[in-house]
């Protein structure tokens, strides 16, 4: 009779752990790669490279990921697209974004409000004025609403939609909006007790309607002060410093 050849018991529970562990690697292979491409994507949009930016975060969303990298590649992807070849489908991906945001964050956040600016800012970037500046007083009035109102979160949404607004030549039409704007904040619920007061200081003198000039340099100026960037000076026709 042939002698049955012993066995190591913990050979083979050694050789089950390497399986394990190679498998639990496969498994977590496509996550860590979306990671780097996430990382590529960022860095490349962090340096104006749209054109390395855009398939990047394209592939990211084909990976299906969760809501909060899903929202933030496709604000990043529209940014993007509005000043490519295709401007009109960053106003999709933004509406079509919209109710992800209000699932994740709800009606009532600071995540709606800058959904609707960087809305706001791809419209602008896309030349479509004529949306852009439905999209502002919509970052504005969900400021507003989200509570633990930020006085320079707000002005600086106002001092850009006065922009948008003044490019259209809809420059008392911003100024009637600043002034209800002003009386529902009445009943705002601010970060900080005194902002109210802040907001006033930051918002300084606003020009009367019907002073096109004088609403320019207010503009300019808050513009200079708050988010001095080319994209929002150039539509006043001016340039940095």
């Amino acid at each position: 009779m042939r002698k049955r050849k012993r066995t190591n018991p913990a050979r083979g529970l050694f050789w089950l752990g390497v399986a394990a562990a190679l498998g639990a690697a496969v498994a977590l292979a496509p996550h860590a790669l979306a990671n780097d491409v996430w990382l590529e994507a960022e860095a490349a949009a962090a340096k104006g490279d749209c054109a390395a930016a855009e398939p990047l975060y394209r592939a990211v969303l084909d990976t299906e990921p969760e809501a909060a990298r899903q929202i933030a590649a496709t604000q990043s992807l529209a940014l993007c697209v509005a000043l490519g070849e295709t401007p009109w489908e960053a106003r999709e991906l933004m509406a079509n974004l919209l109710p992800v945001v209000q699932a994740q964050s709800g009606p009532r956040s600071g995540a709606l409000a800058r959904h609707h600016g960087l809305w706001a800012e791809a419209e602008v970037r896309a030349g479509a004025l004529n949306v852009a500046w439905r999209r502002s007083e919509a970052a504005v009035t969900a400021l507003r609403a989200a509570g633990k109102l930020d006085p320079f979160d707000l002005a600086s949404e106002l001092y850009r939609l006065a922009a948008i607004q003044l490019a259209r030549g809809e420059g008392d039409a911003f100024l009637a909006f600043l002034a209800a704007e002003r009386q529902r904040l009445a009943s705002a619920v601010w970060a900080t007790d005194g902002d109210d007061a802040l907001f006033d200081e930051l918002m300084g003198t606003v020009p009367a309607p019907g002073d096109a000039a004088a609403l320019l340099d207010w503009t300019r100026a808050g513009l200079q002060e708050f988010d001095p960037r080319p994209l929002y000076l150039a539509l006043i026709g001016e340039t940095p410093a």
